[in-house]
Order: structure tokens, then sequence, then C-alpha cells
């Protein structure tokens, strides 16, 4: 079962399509979201930009 899972997942990650701009902007405020609530607060939190340049190289 675990195998059939494995499978399943790395042909999904073949097959997907890279995200939309709707689809960057929630990865991004859904990742600002987390990074705002970590305890104990940051001190020095630097502003999250989504790169297409670092997309390019992930694939």
């Amino acid at each position: 079962m675990q195998l059939l899972i494995a499978i399943s997942a790395f042909i999904w990650l073949v097959v997907a399509e890279p995200p939309t701009d709707k689809e960057r902007e929630e990865i991004l405020e859904f990742h600002t979201r987390i990074r705002e609530n970590v305890n104990p607060p940051a001190s020095n939190m630097q502003l999250m930009n989504y790169s297409p340049e670092l997309e390019t190289l992930a694939n």
C-alpha cells in the first residue's frame, strides 16, 4: 500500500502544472500567516516575495 502511495505521489509530481498567479499569491499569503504566528515572535522577520527564478530552478 505504501509503495502504491509513493508511486502515485511521484507520478503526480511529474505531471504537475506550474502554479497560476492566484496560486502563487495564495502560497505566499499562507506562508506569511504561518511566519506571523511563530512563538516567540521574531524581532526582525523579513518580508517574503515569490521568486519565479527559484520556481524555475525547482523544476
